[in-house]
Formats: structure tokens, sequence, C-alpha cells
């Protein structure tokens, strides 16, 4: 592509070359690639014009690191080591040698290293600090030799989240003053080296873990929180509140009452400890909140936002563990035109992963057996809260999915095949005749579908050493035109809490790879929306809707500097030999007249 003299280069990532700082017009209207100019075991790159100037583009040499890394030790027990008062400090041993092109080019190699910890943590403050120096610098003498270093890391006291793992990534940079690269049969200048660091492969990060003690012997913490709340009259001065319940079960709150409370019970019974409890509550402008009064031995951490209260009920809940307190209210902006009910349901929905890949044509649909061999895995998660008045008193919700199960030509997309909670129990969702309609298919056992992670997202691979024409081609596919879905309907039993929704399903990969191999992606949009179904006629719904988009890339090897067989090579300079032959004849011919 020639744009202002410029030319656009792809193989992994966009680059371009810039003519115009040459004064070079029409740059890039010839191109000539494949070959080593300089000697120095490199392909060169020559960019033609019609200005008759030719720029070569020489490639520098590439330095391939090979390095591990490794924590001492590599996990613990936070609360048992008491990390929160002494220092609990972790080691970090790495190793780095290298490789490069060709062996003759053996250079003594300077690398700065400092590792990255904890980049994506969503509290924004590192739950592990680097103790010893930032950067680290090693010297190299030779290829394939090793050298190692070692940086001491210590966990912070006081963290917040001590169930996720901490990533610790090991990021490599050449150092300045590194020699260049000579090459004694060219009198072109030497070539500053550059370094080949991927830093997603496996021996970039590794994570440090934390031992979840009250939790089950697979170190899974599966708690058993359950929430109480009614609206209540509180007694001064002791741990007692009289409910404001009549005989319909609905609460009628008087307008002044300064006792008025919402009373809130959690409770943990039988369930492994859970990390970081939360609870939001949303309260209207009518009925703000006045003052968090805690039960005796409960002691709630609480944020006031405006009418959004959170608040830290343990971290962790332990087993068995009750906690109580009462949410005061002023009743004083309530009148007796008051009948509306709010009811602020939030629906979130997260894709996993939100990019797939897929590969070469698999089998036939008969021939599949277990859903291995169906594609990649993705897997939905909704998660739907409700932060108002009980739901189930008067009311029932339901999660409708638009479910994107073919194309338009009757080919599988996303094969569907369970629907769960957060606790692996199963969703009664209709018509369940679409939840893995090929019986002869098998599930993978969930031990191994943890294993191989479900969603796991492969590298980003590319067909060519660079394209010059032409835009990228996409599918943008809904069910209102080039997908065939169905509805799908699940009850929420739990809707006066959280409630997972958890949709696993397989990419059809030969229908991927035969009708859609010439794109570079395609996006499928999946619509899911909340109903309430109940006699009041108050109920207002908001934020009832959602839109889930997921991008599919073709999975490719790629190719780079393929070498022609030996007889096209030969072929083609008989059949060059030929036209030049034919062109001198042709002149002597003209001559003589």
């Amino acid at each position: 592509m020639v744009v202002r003299d410029e030319l656009y280069l792809k193989h992994g990532g966009l680059e371009y070359l810039d003519g115009g700082t040459h004064g070079i017009q029409f740059f890039g209207y010839s191109l000539a690639g494949n070959m080593d100019i300089d000697g120095n075991g490199y392909p060169d790159l020559a960019v033609g014009s019609l200005s008759n100037n030719v720029t070569v583009f020489r490639a520098k040499p590439v330095i391939h690191v090979v390095k591990t890394l490794t924590l001492a030790p590599s996990e613990i027990d936070y609360l048992g080591k008491d990390c929160q008062k002494g220092r609990c400090d972790i080691t970090a041993h790495y190793c780095l040698s290298f490789t490069t092109h060709p062996a003759t080019y053996n250079p003594r190699i300077k690398i700065l290293s400092t590792l990255v910890i904890d980049k994506d943590n969503i509290w924004d403050v590192p739950r592990m600090t680097i103790h010893s120096s930032t950067w680290n610098s090693l010297v190299l003498q030779q290829q394939g030799q090793r050298s190692c270093s070692t940086s001491t890391l210590r966990l912070r006291g006081n963290i917040r989240d001590k169930v996720t793992d901490i990533p610790v990534r090991l990021s490599l940079s050449l150092s300045p003053d590194n020699p260049s690269q000579t090459v004694s049969q060219s009198s072109l200048p030497p070539l500053s080296p550059i370094l080949q660091d991927s830093e997603d492969d496996d021996t970039s990060t590794v994570k440090f873990k934390f031992l979840n003690t009250g939790c089950g012997s697979d170190g899974i913490c599966h708690s058993n929180l359950q929430l109480q709340y009614s609206f209540c009259t509180k007694v001064q001065q002791r741990d007692e509140c009289i409910p404001l319940t009549r005989k319909d079960g609905l609460a009628a709150i008087s307008p002044g009452n300064k006792d008025t409370a919402l009373q809130i019970t959690v409770t943990n019974k039988g369930g492994d400890s859970a990390h970081d409890t939360q609870l939001f509550a949303d309260f209207p402008e009518s009925l703000p909140l006045s003052d968090i009064i805690p039960a005796k031995g409960a002691t709630p951490d609480c944020k006031v936002n405006q009418n959004t209260t959170q608040c830290l009920l343990g971290n962790p809940l332990k087993r068995d563990t009750e906690t109580t307190y009462y949410l005061m209210l002023n009743t004083d902006r309530l009148s007796a035109d008051t009948t509306d009910i709010n009811v602020p349901l939030r629906l979130k929905t997260v894709p996993k992963p939100s990019q797939v890949f897929f590969g070469e044509a698999v089998k036939e649909e008969r021939a599949i057996t277990s859903e291995d061999e169906i594609g990649t895995p993705v897997q939905y998660e909704f998660r739907v809260s409700s932060m108002g008045r009980p739901l189930k008193s008067f009311a029932s919700a339901t999660l409708y999915i638009q479910w994107p199960k073919k194309n338009q030509n009757g080919r599988w997309l996303l094969y569907l095949m369970r629907i769960t909670d957060a606790r692996n129990q199963t969703i009664s969702c209709t018509p369940a005749a679409e939840i893995n309609p090929l019986k002869h298919i098998k599930e993978t056992p969930r031990g191994k579908r943890q294993a191989e992670g479900e969603g796991k997202v492969d590298a980003l691979t590319t067909d060519g050493f660079f394209s010059l024409f032409g835009g990228k081609k996409y599918k943008y596919l809904t069910c209102a035109d080039e997908m065939s879905c169905v509805e799908l309907k699940c009850p929420l039993q739990e809707v006066d809490r959280t409630e997972v929704v958890i949709l696993s399903a397989r990419l059809w990969s030969s229908t991927f790879a035969e009708e859609y191999s010439s794109l570079n992606y395609l996006d499928i949009v999946l619509n899911a929306s909340i109903s309430l179904e109940g006699s009041q006629q108050n109920l207002r719904l908001r934020g009832s809707q959602t839109q889930v988009r997921l991008t599919v890339f073709p999975e490719k090897k790629p190719t780079f500097l393929s070498r022609a067989p030996w007889w096209v090579i030969l072929l083609s300079v008989v059949l060059a030999l030929l036209l030049i032959a034919l062109l001198i004849y042709m002149l002597s011919k003209g001559s003589n007249y």
C-alpha cells in the first residue's frame, strides 16, 4: 500500500517505512526481498520508486534470549506466617543465555533485567515489592554461556487479596553500549543488534501462590454465604430490632421514625473461608442511609458514596461465622404518595476469552465423539445482582439469552455443552434440547478441562512476511442477519443476591475453517436480557439488556523466507535466457531494415 510515500508492512504488527524523509517520490513502486545485501545473514528489503532511486532497508542482527525464572518459596500461608507483622521474603532466581545467527557472530552481550510484579492487580498497589535493586545487569560472554542473578522480593503487610496468584514477569532489554555487528565483506556501516524476547511465553512469567487455609484440600474455597435482611425498628443500646412486617409480608415504614433500620445478617455456615467478602447496597433518594451500627462482635469496614454503600464484611469470613449490623435509614423524605418501587438489577457479562482462534478443519459431525474434537472452548459468564427489595416476595426474574447456534447456511457456530452456576451445579434452562443436542458427544471431565484451561488463548500468527495491499476482511455476525439463534430461558432462583450463570461452549472449528478462512477475523454478537414476571404494576427494571462480542481469528502458520525448489529456479533462468535471446534477435532484425 502506497500512501504519501509510506510503505506499510505487516508481520505480527504494523510497521511503516517512510520515503518522505529521503526526499523520494512514488516510494514503494517496486519491492525486492529475500536477499542478503550486506552479507550479515539476515534478509534485506530494497524499495524502488519512479524517481530513479532505490532504498535498501537492512535487517539488524537478532539476539534470541533463553531464560528461566523461579521463586523460592513459590507459595506461602500468608496468615499462618503472619506476614502482616513480620518479613515474608521471596528469592527470585533467573538465568539467561543467548543464541544468534550466524554462528560466527559471537558478541559479548550486556542485558538489563527487571521484574514486573502484580501488574494487573485491581487494587493498583502491587502486593509484592522488589526489596533489592530494581534493575540488574548481566553480561553474557558468548553464545550458549549461562549467566544467573537473584533478587529479593517482599510481600506487603495487610494486603487485601490473599487468594489470587501474584504474577512475576522477567522483562529484558539490551544495554545501549552493546557492540555493533561488523561484516568484513561489506563496506556498509555496522548495525546494532536487537533483542527478541517474548514476554508472553511460559519462561517469562511465574506465579506466586497463596495457600488458602480454611479451604478444601484442592486449595479452592467453596464458601456458603447466606444473606438475610429485614426492615425493623432498632432498639437503642441493644442488639435487637423489631420487624416492620405486615401480614402480607411487606414492610410498613412510617415517615419520621428515626429508629428505622435495615437489619443485615451474613452467615457462612459449613462453608470454606470466604475471602474479601463485600456487600453493596443502593438506597433511593427518598430513603437515604443515615448511619451504620454494627452488632456486638461485628466490625464492618464501610464506605458511603452518595446513595451507594460498600462494606467489607471479612477477609476472610471464616467457616460458621455470623455477622450482623444495622443500616439506619432516614425516613424524613418519605411521603404518602410514595408508591413506586425501583429494582436496580445490574447485569454484567464477560466471555472467556473475548478472542479465540480456529485452526484447520476437524472431523465431520457424525465422527466427533468428545467435546475436545469440536474446537476451542469458549465460556460466557453472566452475573446478576439485586440491591433492592427481595424479588421473590412478589416477582420472579428470568435471564434470556439469544444463543448463536448456527450460521445462515445451517452450519454450527457455537456448540453449547453445559449451563452451570458458580459452584458448577447445573442450571435448568429451557429448551433443554439445545444443551449438548448431539447426545453422542461426551463431555470432557472437569479435572481435564481445568488442567487444559477453559478459554485458553493461543498466540496470534500471520500468514506472510508482509501485506502491502488491501484492508482487513472481516464479518459482523448478529442474530438479525448472519446467524440462526435460539432463545435460552434461565430462571434466576437466587436473584435476591448475586447469581452467576456460566455457559460453556465449543467453537465449531470445521465451520470456521471451511467458510470463514479467508477473513482476517469475525465478530459474533450475543444478546441477553432480564425480565420480571409478577402481578405488581409499580415495578421498574434498569439495565436489563446487554450485548457481548466474541472476536474469532484464523490460526495460520507463518511462512518466512521460504526457498523455491531448484527446478523452479533452473526453469526461471532458462526462460530468462530465451527471452533475452529473442529480444536480441528482434533488435538485430530491426537494424537490418
